[in-house]
């Protein structure tokens, strides 16, 4: 059914309301112990931010889905250490966020 609305939602160029949409599920899913469907809506969820340039909600999605990939008994570290990456580029761009950006790779 939530599927259903973040698709209506998106069709009518409402994407940071099904962003939101996206990232409840996510949590919901992170709730119930499901990581890795929880990974994966967190990775949709940041996409739909990314499409309204709202990088600090994408960048939340981001390092929530790699947290919870780390968790996985099939770990990809690949893709974490991509979602990192792609999150610490981000936070580079504003010198305000570079301490936050120390703090990810070493967590990386």
């Amino acid at each position: 059914m939530a599927e259903d609305a973040i698709k209506m939602l998106a069709e009518e160029s409402r994407i940071n309301q099904a962003a939101r949409l996206r990232k409840d599920v996510a949590e919901s899913f992170e709730q119930q112990y499901e990581f890795e469907v929880a990974a994966e809506e967190y990775i949709k969820a940041a996409a739909l931010f990314d499409m309204e340039e709202s990088t600090s909600f994408a960048n939340q999605c981001n390092v929530k889905a790699a947290d919870l990939m780390v968790m996985l008994k099939d770990v990809n570290f690949e893709n974490v250490i991509n979602l990192y990456e792609k999150v610490v580029t981000e936070y580079l761009k504003k010198d305000i966020l570079k301490g936050s950006a120390k703090t990810l790779v070493v967590k990386v």
